[in-house]
């Protein structure tokens, strides 16, 4: 049985990006909620917090201009939600191979283009089969 994005959680703090990652991402999962955050303490409460509907795929920055990593944000919600999709951005090698070391299964490069994204969500996508 094919599994459904029925969530996203986005966590990047550059309006840019998360403009362009979110416009992408309801072409590719048209009825998915997608949710933004802006920074590690965001998504560290939601993580948190007790709810129900966990996310099915996340897109993690590594790096956000407050200073903070989302290494430790990782590793809690692979704990959390085991089933999650997870995908590490970021322009740091070592933040990418930290992130495959705590649960991130796919990884994107900055700066990177529509269509090493697009190769990305098609792996994505081809895993949900």
């Amino acid at each position: 049985m094919k599994k459904e994005i029925k969530s996203i959680f986005v966590v990047e703090d550059s309006q840019s990006i998360s403009n362009f990652l979110c416009l992408f991402l309801e072409k590719e999962f048209p009825t998915s909620l997608i949710t933004v955050f802006i920074s590690v303490k965001e998504i560290d409460q939601k993580i948190d917090d007790s709810i129900t509907d966990w996310p099915d795929l996340i897109l993690w920055d590594g790096d956000l201009t407050d200073g903070s990593t989302t290494n430790g944000s990782i590793e809690k919600a692979r704990d959390k939600f085991p089933e999650c999709i997870m995908i590490s951005i970021s322009a740091n090698g070592e933040h990418v191979e930290n992130s495959i070391s705590q649960g991130c299964k796919f990884s994107l490069m900055k700066p990177f283009n529509k269509d090493q994204f697009k190769k990305v969500i098609a792996e994505v996508k081809e895993s949900l089969r």
